[in-house]
Parts: C-alpha cells; structure tokens; sequence
C-alpha cells in the first residue's frame, strides 16, 4: 500500500512541474522609451505609446523547456529563453492586490535581454506584459525597458495543456 501511494505521490508532482501553459492574446499595445525626463531632483523614463494592433496569437509557456514563445497567427514567433522566476505581492493603483510573476531571460535569436511578466489579480484575472532590450543611461541613471508590450487577453490566464 505503502508503495502505491509513493508512486501516486511522485507521478502527482512530476504532472504539476514541467507543463506547458497557453493563454490566447488578440491584440497588443506597444510604449517604448523615448528618453529621460527630468522629475523633482532626478530622471525618470519617458514612454511614448506607439498604439495598439489587432495581430492575434498566442502565448506559451513551457516549463520543461524554461521557454515562453508569443506565437502569432502569421507564424511569426518571438521565443524567450528564462533562467530566473521571481514572484512578488504588491498593491496595483488599477489592479489592486496582485501576484507578479516574472520569468526573466533572453531571445533566442540575439540573446537580448528579456521578460514576461505574468499579474494575476484576486478576482483570478490576468494581465501580460513582455518587455525587451534593457536601456540603461548611467548619466541619468535610467535602468529600464527599450520596448513594453502588452497583451489584450480578455482577462484570462495561462491554462494547462
């Protein structure tokens, strides 16, 4: 008996670890730094709003792999490779009491520094935000994100697949 219920407990938690979670997303919106703008005594990033598209896909997140994939329905994929996961409870002025979980890594493609950031709200909403290509102005000391995606997921978060 004894044996059986190890063996139900391991294949338990190897089903919890290692699984590939998908979200549908359709549409997005772009800010991406512009400069540096003086506020009181220092500097702080500016953000132009570069608009909204309509492009729809999706995102995956595989675990087993330590990659997240925004797979468009053109077939474009942009593939994040995470080495880090760091989760945060904090107060959102517009969310509320929310968990951010961050995956944070590199593209794939140029090793560009990267991270998907995944907010789950208490009423169990979620909100994805991708951002890509470190700026850092030691000058104005600017330690932020090139580009600030944000995905239009109707609420919904990443489920099993």
């Amino acid at each position: 008996m004894k044996h059986i219920l190890l063996t139900l407990l391991i294949g338990t938690t190897t089903l919890a670890f290692g699984q590939t979670k998908k979200v549908q997303f359709f549409g997005l919106n772009l800010m991406q730094y512009q400069q540096p703008v003086r506020v009181g005594d220092g500097y702080q990033a500016y953000y132009k709003n570069m608009g909204d598209t309509r492009e729809q896909g999706r995102i995956v997140l595989n675990e087993t792999n330590k990659t997240f994939t925004i797979k468009f329905l053109d077939g474009d994929e942009w593939v994040g490779k995470y080495s880090k996961i760091t989760t945060e409870k904090t107060s959102d002025v517009m969310l509320g009491n929310v968990t951010r979980v961050t995956y944070i890594g590199k593209w794939t493609d140029d090793n560009g520094d990267c991270e998907l950031v995944v907010t789950t709200t208490e009423s169990s909403e979620c909100v994805f935000n991708l951002r890509s290509t470190k700026v850092i102005d030691e000058d104005y000391k600017i330690d932020t994100w090139k580009k600030v995606f944000r995905f239009f997921n109707m609420g919904a978060c990443l489920q099993s697949q």
